[in-house]
C-alpha cells in the first residue's frame, strides 16, 4: 500500500490554539489516509507519527540540536522508543516522544515549546472518514519571538517540511497491514 501525504490549509482547532493571542507567523497541516479499520487511539497515532522519523531526519535533529547548543536553546531528546503500547496515554504536563502536551480530546494531541526564539504547538488529530478510513492530521503552528526565531526558521522551514511528509509516509508504511 502507498500512502499519500497532503499538505493544505487548515483552520486550526479551538484546543490547538488555547491561551495563545497571538497571530500565527507560520501554519501548515499535513496528512494521510489509514484504511479502514485501522481504529487506534490519537496516543498511539501520535506515538508512532513521532517515532516514524526517518534515519536521515535524526541525524538532522542531532546536529541541530548540537549546533543550537550553543545559542543557549533547547534541544530534543525523545523520550517514547522501541515498541509502542496500544495502550500508551499522554496526559497534560507528561511529555510525548519530543514534546509536552498542552491539551489532549479523544481525537487531538496538542504539543508545543517555548523557547527564547519561537514558541511552537504541534497537533496530532484523528478523524474518521464515511468511508471507514482514518485520517491523521499533523499540523505545526509557529510564533516568532524574536529575529533569530525568524531567521532560524527561515533555515529549518524546508528540512521541516521535507521530515514531516517522510515521517507520515513511514507512520502510515508501519500501520499498513502486512501483505502477502
Amino acid at each position: 500500500m502507498s500512502a499519500t501525504i497532503r499538505q493544505r490549509s487548515a483552520a486550526p482547532s479551538p484546543a490547538f490554539l488555547e491561551g495563545e493571542s497571538r497571530p500565527i507567523d507560520y501554519l501548515d497541516t499535513f496528512s494521510v489516509v489509514l484504511q479502514a479499520g485501522a481504529q487506534h487511539s490519537v496516543d498511539y497515532l501520535t506515538a508512532m507519527a513521532f517515532t516514524s522519523t526517518p534515519r536521515w531526519a535524526g541525524v538532522l535533529m542531532r546536529v541541530r540540536d548540537l549546533l543550537v547548543s550553543y545559542l543557549g536553546l533547547k534541544g530534543g531528546d525523545p523520550i517514547c522508543v522501541g515498541e509502542i503500547p496500544h495502550d500508551v496515554h499522554f496526559e497534560a504536563g507528561e511529555r510525548a516522544v519530543y514534546f509536552e502536551v498542552l491539551g489532549r480530546a479523544e481525537d487531538e494531541i496538542v504539543m508545543g515549546e517555548r523557547d527564547r526564539h519561537l514558541d511552537f504547538r504541534v497537533s496530532v488529530r484523528k478523524a474518521e472518514l464515511s468511508s471507514g478510513a482514518v485520517e491523521v492530521a499533523v499540523s505545526t503552528a509557529v510564533w516568532f519571538n524574536n529575529a533569530l526565531g525568524k531567521g532560524y526558521f527561515a533555515l529549518i522551514r524546508p528540512f521541516h517540511r521535507a521530515i514531516m511528509a517522510a515521517m507520515l509516509l513511514r507512520f502510515a508504511a508501519r500501520l499498513a497491514p502486512p501483505t502477502g
